[in-house]
């Protein structure tokens, strides 16, 4: 079938350099990423592990600013945004939720980091932790752009969207 799109972006220059290079420590790359996706996408070289052309070449990088610069167009499935709403204040994280949502697709999942645990989307909804991630689902109802909470059967369960925290 086809290929996902996978859009990359950060507000750092540096940082999505270092995401292009695809370059990471054996510590980076073991915190998240299962052995089989290790070995099907990254290359061992030296002490450190590559990300292969193949995996680099579906990946737009792209420098954005989530509370000003327009964002992507298209309709998102699954947006992870890590290490982003715990600098914002209230009303910006606001902003940031509701650009989110615009751009997502009716049931899309919203991941973010589980240090965005304390951070309430509306006085009605608050994140859970679940495995080292927080989840949320846009709402089906096209007119309403709110994110609910996911229910986890227990905040000890995995995170069922692994990812790696990666540093620059």
């Amino acid at each position: 079938g086809d290929s996902p799109e996978i859009v990359a972006t950060d507000v750092s220059e540096s940082a999505l350099a270092r995401a292009r290079a695809g370059r990471y420590s054996q510590f980076e790359i073991q915190r998240g990423l299962p052995i089989r996706r290790m070995m099907q996408w990254f290359e061992p070289v030296g002490g450190d592990w590559v990300a292969k052309a193949e995996l680099v070449r579906q990946i737009s990088f792209r420098k954005l600013n989530l509370v000003a610069d327009p964002l992507p167009i298209g309709r998102f499935d699954v947006i992870l945004c890590r290490n982003v709403l715990l600098y914002l204040s209230a009303a910006l994280r606001t902003r940031v939720f509701d650009r989110l949502a615009e751009v997502a697709r009716p049931g899309a999942l919203l991941v973010l980091g589980a240090g965005a645990s304390t951070i309430r989307l509306s006085p009605s909804t608050r994140p859970r932790p679940r495995g080292g991630c927080c989840l949320f689902r846009r709402a089906i109802s096209s007119s309403n752009n709110c994110w609910l909470r996911c229910r986890a059967s227990s905040p000890s369960a995995p995170c069922p969207i692994r990812t790696a925290n990666y540093k620059s």
